[in-house]
């Protein structure tokens, strides 16, 4: 099975798991539209402010770059680690 195959099959089944998945948790817990987030509803100038989805969104995506040179040997040194130790 080539790459391709394996990427659509996986958009496939996320699309149908969005659609039907969250129908089911919408349904389940109540989703309020109209809700407030903490950051509206206790906002007082210091501790709860509201951000935009551009400086949540980025806060987000450093966590995870961020991580990711310590994570990465992380990882692989278990695959890789005899190798390494033995030097061969």
């Amino acid at each position: 099975m080539n790459g391709v195959v394996l990427v659509t099959c996986a958009i496939v089944i996320l699309a149908v798991a969005y659609r039907f998945y969250g129908k089911w948790l919408a349904k389940t817990w109540g989703i309020d539209p109209n809700a407030l987030t903490p950051a509206h509803r206790l906002e007082d100038g210091q501790d709860y402010t509201p951000s935009s989805k551009f400086t949540v969104f980025a806060n987000q995506f450093s966590s995870i770059t961020g991580a990711g040179p310590v994570t990465g040997p992380i990882i692989a040194l278990p695959t890789a680690g005899c190798r390494l130790s033995y030097g061969s």
